[in-house]
């Protein structure tokens, strides 16, 4: 009979880059600082800072930053009415990874080759600086 020890559950590319890690997004610094980690990620085209209101206020090659912050801003008044924690859409061809973190919201737009529960595992590590 065969058990979890017979099974190796390592991913190459899988480093926990997030783990552990806090941020002031109140700050340029600490904004700048996740759009890079998260566009470090395999499949990653963009990624949003913003105010769960919708206001962006930093992001990396998103071709229409104000329409995502719409969307961002109606899945903000999701989050808060259902108390979520992570929300995915297929846009067809692309997927939007939403993360709320306080008063602020961060969004990862990603190609369909994309791993979308890795990226789920990554922003859900993601804290808010006290």
């Amino acid at each position: 009979m065969l058990s979890a020890d017979d099974f190796e559950f390592e991913d190459p590319e899988y480093g926990g880059m997030l783990e552990g890690r806090a941020y002031d997004l109140s700050t340029t610094l600490d904004q700048d600082a996740l759009i890079q980690l998260l566009g470090k990620l395999s499949g990653v085209q963009g990624v949003m800072v913003c105010r769960s209101s919708g206001e962006v206020l930093r992001s990396r090659s998103v071709k229409d930053p104000a329409g995502l912050g719409s969307v961002v801003a109606a899945s903000a008044m999701l989050f808060q009415k259902r108390a979520l924690r992570l929300m995915s859409a297929d846009l067809g061809g692309q997927t939007v990874c939403m993360c709320p973190l306080g008063a602020y919201c961060v969004a990862v737009v990603a190609n369909s080759q994309a791993n979308v529960g890795r990226l789920l595992v990554e922003l859900q590590q993601l804290r808010v600086a006290a």
